[in-house]
């Protein structure tokens, strides 16, 4: 006989095409996904601001600017608003979209803020283009990110729904009979007689089935009767896959 770690081998190395079919995002972790995603869109799909603060003109820093009036603020979310002086700033929350016209963000740890102005500590260094995400950095637009065969993960789960993914393609499973044999079987309800035992084997097959997420299990008992097993593993075997 063979260890079950060899007998376990052998079957990841067995490779059966059930088909394909279409299952809800919430039901896809574990499945192979048998499609190849593509982005719909740059990643991140506009230039994003990356830390809650103030969006500003660098070249207005960078030309000894350092108190800056506060113009108005912009939420995540928010449409995009153009600066209207390079003197003033626009107030940015973490994920929104870069204001037009600016090209640095300050935290907000950084400023001291008076009621309609900031001011630059001395002490703070400023860079073109501090603390934005720029647009399509991570990928652009129709870029591959997943192939087929891949096992679906939490990851590929966050992949699947940036991209709008609500339904996606899988391999399917298997329709799996199992079938339990034996004239000292009695159903698990029944009090077997003292030269019988109840039926379990075929609970703990369907129990490590279901884990492994094969839902679309039977289960059957067959009496030691060859020719009655015989005719029901025909039956069996033409509406089953397994």
């Amino acid at each position: 006989m063979i260890t079950v770690k060899q007998a376990d081998i052998l079957l990841q190395s067995i490779e059966i095409d059930w088909g394909v079919c279409s299952i809800d995002i919430n039901d896809s972790e574990g499945e192979v996904l048998r499609e190849t995603i593509i982005s719909d869109r740059d990643f991140p799909p506009f230039d994003r601001v990356a830390m809650d603060g103030y969006a500003l003109s660098f070249t207005a820093w960078e030309e000894g600017g350092r108190t800056f009036t506060i113009q108005e603020e912009q939420k995540a979310g928010d449409p995009q608003i153009t600066l209207k002086n390079k003197l003033y700033c626009i107030g940015v929350s973490t994920g929104g979209i870069l204001p037009e016209g600016c090209d640095c963000v300050i935290k907000k740890e950084d400023i001291l803020r008076q009621p309609q102005l900031i001011e630059i500590p001395k002490s703070i260094s400023l860079k073109l283009n501090q603390n934005i995400h720029h647009q399509g950095s991570d990928y652009p637009k129709k870029t591959i990110l997943l192939r087929s065969g891949v096992v679906i993960s939490p990851t590929e789960i966050g992949i699947l729904a940036s991209v709008g993914k609500h339904t996606v393609h899988v391999s399917k499973k298997p329709k799996i009979a199992v079938i339990a044999t034996g004239n000292e079987l009695v159903p698990i309800e029944d009090t077997p007689k003292n030269y019988q035992i109840r039926l379990s084997n075929s609970y703990v097959i369907q129990s490590a089935l279901k884990l492994n997420k094969f839902y679309d299990v039977d289960c059957f008992q067959l009496k030691d009767d060859y020719g009655r097993i015989e005719k029901s593993l025909e039956t069996y075997l033409s509406k089953y896959d397994v």
